[in-house]
C-alpha cells in the first residue's frame, strides 16, 4: 500500500466515524510509513560534564560516535552508573557523531 492509499484509507475511516489511533498504540490499521518502534528504545548517550567529553575520554565504558558513554551497555566504571549525575545526554538515534559521519558533503566552487 502506498502512502497515498494509506492516508486515503485513514481519511475514509475518519469520515465514516471509525476510530483512528496512533499505530504505536495498537492501531488495527498501522501506517507502514511510520515505524511502530524506535530502534533500541531507551538507548542514550550520556556524559558527566556540562560540555565536552573530558571525563569520558579516560574511562573504560563503551563509547558512542559522539564520544559520550553508550548507555545501551552496562557501565564499566563507577562514574557512569545510574546513581551518578548525568549532565548531558541525547537519544542514540539523535547522535550528532553519527550525523557528522553520514552528513553529505558538497564541493565548494572556487
Amino acid at each position: 500500500m502506498s502512502a497515498e492509499e494509506h492516508y486515503a484509507a485513514v481519511a475514509d475511516r475518519i469520515l465514516t466515524g471509525q476510530p483512528v489511533t496512533d499505530p504505536r498504540q495498537g492501531d488495527p490499521m498501522p501506517d507502514p510509513h511510520f515505524p511502530a518502534e524506535t530502534p533500541n528504545p531507551g538507548a542514550y548517550h550520556v556524559g558527566r560534564s556540562w560540555t565536552g567529553t573530558t571525563l569520558e575520554n579516560n574511562c573504560p565504558c563503551p563509547k558512542a560516535p559522539c564520544g559520550l558513554v553508550d548507555r545501551a551497555h552496562p557501565p564499566a566504571c563507577e562514574q557512569h552508573g545510574h546513581t551518578k549525575t548525568i549532565r548531558q545526554s541525547h537519544r542514540a538515534e539523535d547522535c550528532p557523531g553519527v550525523r557528522a559521519q553520514t552528513a553529505p558533503t558538497r564541493e565548494v566552487a572556487r
